[in-house]
């Protein structure tokens, strides 16, 4: 058996198509505000592949950048003082605030300095901006997990009642997306990459997602004959690519989840104007 390679770069195009339609007969244009502290490069890619798609639709895109030291990594605002968390949740109190802008995101992880502030920055994100459904508290749901949801609609794929098992317990992606799951009658099991006997969970799925950035991590004789895998592994899979050998149908990195992704965060802000 080899499986079905999803083209996530079709179906993400598809959505823009729509968005564009839709954005073509709004009067008031929505503008995305985000908000990047460090200088880690994979940070940057992402957020310039959201800002080039938004800009495609017609999208108004503000990037606010926050330096990082070379040496020792500490943070900077935009005054060049060493930067306070505060002053991260002033600005996203500001953009609360102001009426042109639709919606709010702070691409994570932050700088190891700040990493444990980052909830506390999410959470300051007014529930009707967060259109990346980070803080849980807001009607969207997270990006990648609304991905996820439609990649596997879109291959007709059967939720209710299916053995369904997310490697990756994460707050962002993880954890609401076995919510989300468990919402549609599948048979949830979160594990994660310190399970013991992994692939003795990963073996029973009909479908199985991972999600914990290990690539590599689930191989080709963790999954049973005809499985559905969807790779939320970034940059990197992590999903090896033998398995593709026994799965019935697998999502590709990149070009799997990760357009889809962009795709769905512009549906919730066009849908949040």
């Amino acid at each position: 058996m080899t499986a079905k390679v999803f083209d996530g770069r079709a179906l993400a195009l598809t959505k823009e198509i729509e968005l564009a339609k839709k954005m073509a007969v709004m009067v008031k244009k929505p503008k995305l505000v985000s908000i990047v502290v460090g200088d880690d490069p994979t940070s940057h890619l992402y957020v310039d592949l959201k800002r080039k798609a938004a800009e495609r639709v017609g999208i108004g895109f503000e990037k606010v950048e926050f330096k990082v030291s070379s040496k020792g990594g500490s943070a900077y605002g935009r005054k060049g003082e060493k930067l306070k968390i505060e002053e991260v949740i002033s600005l996203i109190e500001n953009f609360n605030k102001d009426k042109s802008v639709t919606g709010i995101m702070v691409q994570l992880p932050l700088p190891p300095t700040l990493k444990g502030y980052s909830f506390k920055v999410v959470g300051a994100i007014a529930p009707d901006k967060d259109v990346d459904g980070l803080t849980g508290k807001g009607k969207f749901l997270p990006a990648t997990v609304k991905a996820v949801l439609d990649i596997l609609a879109s291959a007709n794929v059967v939720l209710a009642g299916k053995q369904t098992v997310v490697v990756g317990r994460s707050k962002i992606v993880g954890q609401p997306l076995a919510q989300a799951l468990t919402e549609r009658q599948a048979l949830v099991t979160v594990a994660h990459s310190q399970t013991p006997d992994l692939g003795e969970v990963t073996n029973r799925a009909d479908i199985l997602i991972s999600a914990t950035g290990k690539p590599g991590l689930v191989t080709q004789d963790m999954v049973k004959p005809g499985v559905v895998v969807v790779d939320v592994g970034e940059p990197k899979g992590d999903v090896a690519d033998e398995v593709r050998q026994v799965a019935s149908f697998i999502t590709p990195v990149p070009g799997g989840v990760g357009p889809v992704t962009v795709a769905c965060l512009l549906e919730n802000i066009v849908e949040a104007a």
